[in-house]
């Protein structure tokens, strides 16, 4: 039998490490769990199956990330690091310091990794080999959906809101706009060169953070889409992943175009997305 597609039909996290795909998720019917990383310079697909590993045992896939040396998975069941050299597999949980089993959100920052769980923010740093608690109250048992950084800030999307942490002082501050729309859930975080964008249950906002004008874009006034699970971005287009389909913003002309099932979407509701050159990846509950 030749190897080929998903190893389940749930893809809820897309990640692409060079030459590599990976699609994480969980099926609902027999309840295992496993990996599929695609090699598409090879066209080779391996699976990484729960049965024959007990490292990923009872573990679904929530997210992902890379750095020069590890795949790391967000799971139901604590964090999973894969060592891509040695293809050796360890698991973080709350006993090492994790908030809460459940990891919700990942980012790789150099010489860190911010992992957001259903309760909370962590760091961990690979020369301790160690994992460190958040334990600012303004997010010390928040839902963390989404993280965003660049070279002095990091962003999150959080069921209390969007906040923001000066890498160098440490100062945690929430991030608002006049209109509010950033004090409720934020299910997204993305940023490409000066822009900040965020995507919410009621909402798609835009920040410019140099000249820190903003755009909003909110349903049904003049964003026709519904709650928002991800969105990317890049010089043209912002691609907004709802719960009922895709949406597609061209930025210069500020017109929007949905993308469903009809269109050849397997599934409408949309849990990732990832961009790849000329290509965008969409994962869904049907692959």
């Amino acid at each position: 039998m030749l190897k080929a597609g998903l190893y389940n039909d749930d893809v809820k996290a897309l990640l692409l490490d060079g030459d590599d795909i990976w699609f994480g998720g969980a099926t609902l019917v027999s309840r295992t769990t496993g990996l599929t990383r695609y090699n598409r310079k090879k066209e080779e697909w391996d699976y990484f199956e729960s049965t024959s590993l007990s490292d990923i045992a009872n573990k679904s896939i929530t997210c992902m990330e890379k750095d020069s040396q590890y795949v790391w998975f967000g799971t139901t069941n604590g964090l999973l690091r894969y060592d891509k050299k040695k293809d050796r597999w360890r698991t973080y949980d709350s006993f090492k310091g994790l908030w809460d089993n459940q990891v919700t959100a990942l980012k790789s920052d150099p010489g860190l990794l911010w992992i957001g769980t259903r309760y909370g923010l962590n760091l961990y740093y690979p020369k301790g080999d160690s994992i460190v608690r958040i334990k600012d109250d303004l997010i010390r048992g928040a839902y963390i959906y989404s993280i965003e950084k660049d070279t002095n800030f990091v962003w999150l999307g959080t069921d209390r809101g969007a906040f923001q942490i000066n890498k160098k002082s440490g100062e945690l501050i929430r991030f608002a706009i006049p209109e509010g729309f950033l004090n409720q859930w934020v299910k997204s975080v993305f940023k490409y060169q000066d822009e900040l964008w965020f995507g919410t249950t009621e909402a798609v906002v835009a920040i410019n953070l140099k000249t820190r004008d903003r755009k909003i874009y909110q349903s049904p006034v003049n964003y026709p889409g519904s709650e928002v699970n991800k969105i990317v971005c890049d010089d043209k287009y912002l691609w907004v992943g709802t719960i009922l389909g895709v949406w597609k913003l061209n930025k210069v002309k500020n017109t929007w175009k949905g993308f469903f099932k009809e269109d050849g979407l397997l599934d409408n509701y949309i849990q990732d997305l990832l961009l790849d050159g000329d290509y965008v990846w969409f994962g869904t509950q049907r692959g």
